[in-house]
């Protein structure tokens, strides 16, 4: 649970960090959602399947914080 609550202030911060005008939906994911919580959701699942691969916490956090904004240079601009 500990480390859900800092993955989800890391995400929180970088979300932040990224501003509103990330909010837009992108044609590579569809319209159904917006690009930004795609990224985010890709995020989570990356930091929870490294935390299964039995990873240190810190190291997993800073991996999904790349996956992230890779996510989103890549998808929602």
């Amino acid at each position: 649970m500990k480390n859900l609550r800092r993955l989800s202030l890391v995400l929180g911060v970088v979300a932040l960090s990224v501003g509103a005008t990330q909010l837009t939906t992108a044609p590579a994911f569809g319209h159904e959602r917006p690009c930004v919580e795609r990224c985010r959701n890709h995020a989570q699942e990356t930091y929870r399947h490294c935390m299964r691969e039995h990873n240190d916490p810190d190291r997993c956090a800073t991996h999904a914080r790349e996956e992230y904004r890779k996510c989103l240079r890549e998808h929602c601009q």
